[in-house]
């Protein structure tokens, strides 16, 4: 996806120019029967909206809000986004996450919680992330409750790697949007 001219975009007007191209869709589209003169009215008006919301994507979110209007949209007119698009969304999260000063390595973390017996699993709502006790010895089993502690009391650290999951394993980015 290449977009031009968003130097000068804000988050505002981009959300503000997906919401007016839903508009003028909704205008076109509704009443009219398939096959009318205004299908390609809407067509084109749908058009717009996959523009719109491309534009939003390359945006940097102002918050979490911000961020979950992302996922959103993505999850309700792009099947969940692609790789690229997630990625975005995870640069947002590590940008957010990071704004506290307390500089979170979600790479880092998710190598270790793995290495010590945590995993995930992928469940209608979302991904939840778990430990998996069997196999490992018990000072790993406590290790990856330290480390699934610490992200349980972190919302934007979870969703960090929790996008992180996503972007990495395609086939979770069909699945629907949850975390």
């Amino acid at each position: 996806m290449t977009i031009s001219n968003i130097d000068n975009l804000t988050w505002d007007d981009a959300l503000s120019a997906v919401n007016a191209a839903y508009a003028a869709a909704a205008d076109i589209g509704a009443s009219h029967p398939p096959g009318s003169v205004r299908e390609k009215e809407f067509t084109a008006a749908a058009v717009g909206i996959a523009h719109a919301i491309e534009r939003l994507i390359v945006v940097p979110a102002p918050d979490f809000a911000s961020v979950r209007t992302k996922l959103d949209l993505l999850a309700q007119e792009f099947d969940g986004g692609d790789g690229e698009q997630l990625q975005m969304i995870a640069q947002d999260l590590h940008r957010l996450a990071d704004i506290g000063g307390d500089a979170f390595d979600a790479d880092a973390w998710l190598r270790d919680f793995e290495a010590v017996g945590g995993g995930f699993i992928v469940k209608p709502e979302g991904v939840e992330i778990c430990v998996m006790l069997a196999g490992y010895p018990p000072s790993a089993n406590w290790e990856a409750k330290r480390l699934l502690d610490e992200i349980e009391r972190d919302e934007a650290r979870r969703s960090v790697v929790v996008a992180l999951i996503k972007a990495r394993n395609p086939a979770l980015r069909q699945e629907g949007e949850g975390a």
